[in-house]
């Protein structure tokens, strides 16, 4: 799902949100394709990068295409998987910003100069709830209200890229409809309008 606040057709540029499970395993495919469709920018959730600074650079250097950079953000606490980033053309000016931490969810924050607008954009992933985790859909609603509140107030065009787990194509989702109702709360529009999960459920 992509959740932004764009809505000035003049700042219209090509934006991707992926769900890579490992840019090592799988970086090769999405370099291809950000080279392929010449993307501007590119969020990337479940990167399965460490704090291993030395092992994640030369990841990144061998997934970003020439003309490229990348920030990131990996899981806390040591756990294997999740991770967030985003890939920008190198023309654009980029300020990576430091973010609140959440149980529910991962995000990091970066500036980004598109043209002469200054855009804020969050990449948030949201695991699905397990028994493993113990995350619920409730908290990551409390959680990610409390987010909204302090994201709306910026002075930058808030763009916010995530994947959030939820069904949101079915009506009889009760989570998914508080999902919804939570966005237009906050007045931020939904772009994305058809399933993006690999088997077409989410």
């Amino acid at each position: 799902a992509d959740v932004t606040g764009l809505d000035d057709d003049s700042l219209s540029m090509d934006v991707l949100l992926t769900n890579c499970r490992s840019l090592n395993r799988n970086g090769h495919k999405l370099k291809s394709y950000i080279v392929d469709k010449n993307m501007d920018i590119v969020a990337v959730t479940e990167t399965w990068l460490t704090d291993n600074e030395i092992q994640s650079n030369h990841i990144i250097k061998s997934t970003c295409p020439t003309g490229y950079h990348m920030s990131h953000k990996p899981r806390t606490n040591g756990q294997i998987g999740g991770g967030v980033g985003l890939m920008y053309k190198s023309s654009l000016k980029f300020k990576h910003l430091s973010s609140n931490s959440f149980t529910s969810f991962e995000s990091s924050v970066s500036l980004l100069k598109w043209k002469s607008t200054w855009l804020r954009v969050v990449v948030i992933y949201r695991p699905t709830p397990s028994s493993e985790n113990q995350h619920t859909d409730r908290e990551f609603l409390d959680e990610f209200s409390l987010y909204l509140e302090v994201l709306i107030l910026c002075k930058e065009v808030l763009v916010i890229l995530g994947d959030f787990n939820f069904h949101v194509d079915m009506s009889n989702d009760y989570y998914a409809s508080e999902f919804k109702k939570l966005i237009a709360c906050f007045c931020l529009k939904q772009h994305v309008q058809e399933p993006t999960h690999i088997s077409g459920q989410r």
